[in-house]
């Protein structure tokens, strides 16, 4: 099974998944940053970093209800650290 993300990235949802379990994830940042190498992706938006959140929660990883937390602390860091924010739905419209 393919997740959305993998239009751009050709993530499979099991590559995905042997990454969470063999590299060790404890976080979406650490997931997006350093194992998926999804940092300045133009396609990286809300919704492929919650269905990413979810396969850690379908992985143990967090709980379901740290999902929206995970994705919320992603955005900030991606945007704080990296300066990207209009593929995350910060984009000038929005403001």
């Amino acid at each position: 099974m393919r997740i959305a993300y993998s239009r751009g990235c050709k993530c499979l949802a099991s590559r995905v998944r042997d990454i969470i379990r063999r590299e060790w994830v404890r976080t979406l940042s650490d997931l997006v940053e350093r194992r998926l190498l999804l940092i300045f992706d133009p396609r990286l938006d809300q919704p492929r970093l919650r269905e990413l959140a979810a396969i850690m929660a379908d992985e143990g990883v967090i709980h379901t209800d740290q999902i929206d937390s995970e994705v919320a602390a992603t955005m900030k860091r991606l945007q704080s650290v990296y300066g990207v924010k209009s593929q995350l739905g910060v984009s000038d419209r929005q403001k």
